[in-house]
């Protein structure tokens, strides 16, 4: 992946924050997708504050471009985030019972707030618990 985000070590800074949040950060070199799971040890809640804190962190992590055309790897003239449409998103898994289900946050998404990120977790959730019904 030779993006911005491979220059500025983006997958190992972004690892590093979700481990210091008790999270892991997995990333499918063949496929460009990063997703973030629940350690083991961390017992799931519908407190979504510190995992909204966390993607927070992640997302402005790097610094994005403005996007012209997602379609062309060099729509600016220099490599961007958007060579391949995945690395535009990261994927956040929610558990609630033995349902499982993940969040898609934007790299577009970068200037909302902690508790706009929170209340996305929550919404998810929401979702998840009624489908168990």
């Amino acid at each position: 992946m030779a993006t911005i985000l491979n220059s500025q070590n983006y997958i190992e800074k972004a690892s590093d924050i979700a481990i210091k949040y008790g999270y892991v950060l997995n990333y499918d070199n063949k496929n460009e997708i990063v997703s973030i799971q629940c350690a083991k040890d961390i017992q799931q809640t519908d407190d979504f504050s510190y995992y909204a804190k966390m993607v927070y962190d992640i997302l402005n992590l790097a610094d994005t471009p403005t996007i012209i055309d997602p379609d062309t790897e060099f729509s600016t003239g220099e490599a961007n985030y958007y060579s391949r449409p995945c690395m535009g998103t990261v994927l956040c898994d929610i558990v609630y019972d033995t349902s499982k289900s993940s969040l898609r946050i934007s790299f577009e998404e970068k200037d909302l707030s902690e508790e706009q990120i929170k209340t996305k977790f929550e919404e998810k959730y929401q979702w998840l618990k009624e489908t168990q019904k």
